[in-house]
């Protein structure tokens, strides 16, 4: 066993607390925070929690929580309670947002739940490489279910040698949440914030290398099988590779903040698609087919860098250059399964705690904890710990022995004769009433 410091229940109401509240949260702008967040996504920069770092879960929950600092949101999280933070934890009542995501690997079409209707794109209806090659396009179209699939494209390397497209399904749909909202967000009564969300990404991507280029090139090591011939470029010698996952989660990006919960009430926050900087939408003019109603969300928005570096892809450093990255891999499964997860990490801080450092806020309702030194178990007993209480031991047994072994004896055992010679050779006289006359010599 041994000491660590920590914390005791505090007895002072009343402390000073980073991060938003009830008030404060719908006051920021959205676009700040989808912006903080993809910045930081894009850096590839660690979920802390920041200031006191305290993460609150059920009991018996699996994540284990506050043994160290800093402290970062789980990968894996069913259920978290995110807060304003003290310098130390604390406790009492609090407003805050409770965060449930978790996300799997897909490897068969059938798998996926949004995705696995999407338009083929051999189909007439699906929008032509040309139109593609020309620019770089984002848009969307929704399907029976109000459920929508955006599409992607990043055909212009731009600072990496790779290109790729993505398909990225959303349960309630971008036709939903930009035609009945204003400007944006989720209808019924919380406004999406009781709603689960489910994402799924299906993501093709190629290298596209300098002519003469040469080197180990790895692709992606588990494909999608039904997915082989899609986004096919004869003209690219590498070919066309593909990775997917499926997050199903209860936080993304925020799009907008319009119900605000009180603190005794459970929040799952739910937000809309990730950081594809949507601007003004159009019908997209036609393109040699009328079945499909597309939607664009924006153009030359470059999704495909930040998504690299969140995924930290290996990087061939002799090739690169300081304006030019050059990937020995293109993202795999994990890799893209772990860019996600980040993803929606940073957007849950940012939403708790953009714009707020610098500016703390004081709360009656909670209490700080007090520093202490706790005991905590370990491995094992210390072997110093033995040898010390080996010692007090043999010592003990020493001094019992020099106290009382060198007495005289009148028997061997504490039995009746040893008690009649007690009595007989006491000076003191109370052990010679006459009661104890019948204590004789068997």
């Amino acid at each position: 066993m041994e000491t660590q410091d920590g914390y005791k229940v505090g007895t002072i109401p009343g402390t000073n607390l980073i991060g938003v509240n009830q008030i404060s949260m719908g006051v920021r702008a959205n676009s700040d925070i989808i912006n903080a967040g993809t910045q930081l996504w894009g850096l590839d920069s660690a979920p802390t929690v920041p200031s006191g770092a305290a993460l609150y879960v059920p009991r018996n929950s699996s994540i284990i929580a506050n043994v160290s600092k800093p402290n970062m949101l789980p990968s894996d999280a069913m259920e978290v309670f995110l807060t304003a933070q003290a310098s130390v934890p604390i406790t009492g009542s609090i407003w805050g947002l409770v965060l449930k995501y978790n996300c799997f690997e897909v490897h068969n079409l059938d798998e996926f739940t949004i995705l696995n209707r999407r338009i083929n794109s051999s189909n007439p209806a699906y929008v032509q490489f040309p139109v593609y090659n020309a620019t770089d396009i984002a848009y969307f179209y929704t399907l029976d279910d109000g459920s929508s699939i955006s599409v992607l494209s990043q055909l212009r390397t731009g600072l990496i040698n790779v290109v790729a497209f993505a398909d990225v399904g959303m349960s309630t749909g971008m036709g939903s949440i930009l035609k009945h909202t204003e400007p944006w967000g989720y209808t019924g009564a919380n406004s999406g914030l009781d709603q689960e969300e489910v994402f799924e990404m299906a993501l093709w991507q190629t290298f596209w290398n300098v002519p003469g280029t040469t080197g180990n090139y790895i692709n992606v090591q588990d494909p999608i099988p039904e997915l082989e011939d899609q986004h096919d470029d004869p003209y690219n010698e590498f070919g066309a590779n593909y990775t997917a996952l499926i997050p199903t989660l209860s936080l993304g990006v925020p799009l907008m903040f319009l119900q605000l919960k009180q603190p005794d009430e459970t929040n799952f926050l739910d937000f809309g698609d990730w950081g594809l900087g949507i601007g003004d939408w159009d019908p997209l003019l036609p393109i040699g087919n009328y079945s499909v109603d597309y939607t664009v969300l924006s153009n030359n928005y470059n999704w495909l860098e930040l998504l690299f570096v969140a995924a930290q892809a290996e990087i061939n450093p002799e090739d690169s250059a300081f304006n030019f990255l050059n990937y020995n891999s293109l993202i795999q499964t994990p890799q893209l399964q772990d860019a996600f997860i980040a993803a929606y990490q940073q957007y849950a801080l940012q939403l708790m705690f953009y714009d707020t450092a610098g500016k703390p806020l004081e709360n009656d309702n909670v209490t700080a904890a007090i520093p202490w030194t706790i005991l905590q178990a370990g491995g094992g007993v210390p072997p110093i710990l033995v040898v010390i209480t080996m010692v007090i031991w043999a010592v003990g047994c020493a001094g019992l022995s020099l106290v009382y072994g060198f007495r005289k004896r009148w028997a061997e055992t504490f039995d009746d004769e040893y008690l009649y010679y007690f009595c007989e050779k006491s000076d003191d006289e109370k052990w010679k009433l006459p009661k104890l006359e019948i204590l004789k010599k068997v």
